[in-house]
């Protein structure tokens, strides 16, 4: 079964990882970045928690998914600001009927600065470039290297270059052209 990983992350936490089940038969493809179905559904089944989350986010709190991309690409979360509480959550399987506690989003916080991953970066400060290309090396995953980044620049919020270059976690962008090995098919 495939899990969706999240990394919260906030001025006043450390960066905690929350787990949501995708439901039977999702397969994890291209090092993390999306999720296809061996069955070649194109949805989300509703009662999974990954289902339940994109109903949260989607319908509860309003959030425009859709012109972010496909909830079975990874990228459509980045960059997303949320409050997150602890909730009682009911799910059906095929025979059962769970209860679980999980961190679910409460209230959507807008995007990260207003930024979204794009593939064409503007040029950033030399200095700065070498020590993302240093961290960026080191970094085993694109999460591990955004990790990184924020953690030794608080402030790349109000970078919007800076943002932007390490957002793009495609394989043209800042991270993937420094680890194609991670890109091929």
């Amino acid at each position: 079964m495939a899990l969706l990983e999240l990394t919260l992350e906030g001025p006043d936490i450390d960066p905690t990882e929350v787990v949501f089940s995708l439901g039977k038969g999702w397969i994890i493809k291209d090092g993390g970045a999306r999720v296809e179905n061996e069955k070649g559904k194109l949805r989300f089944v509703s009662s999974s928690i990954y289902g339940k989350l994109i109903y949260r986010v989607t319908e509860e709190l309003k959030v425009d998914m859709d012109s972010r991309g496909s909830p079975m690409e990874a990228e459509v979360w980045v960059g997303l600001s949320f409050h997150w509480e602890r909730e009682e959550l009911s799910y059906k399987g095929l025979e059962t009927e769970k209860k679980i506690v999980h961190l679910f989003p409460t209230q959507y916080l807008s995007d990260y600065a207003g930024a979204k991953a794009t593939t064409s970066a503007p040029p950033i400060n030399l200095e700065i470039k070498k020590r993302l290309t240093e961290i960026a090396k080191a970094s085993k995953t694109h999460m591990a290297f955004f990790q990184s980044v924020t953690k030794e620049f608080p402030s790349i919020g109000n970078d919007q270059v800076m943002l932007t270059t390490v957002l793009d976690s495609s394989a043209s962008g800042f991270f993937g052209e420094l680890h194609p090995e991670l890109f091929v098919k």
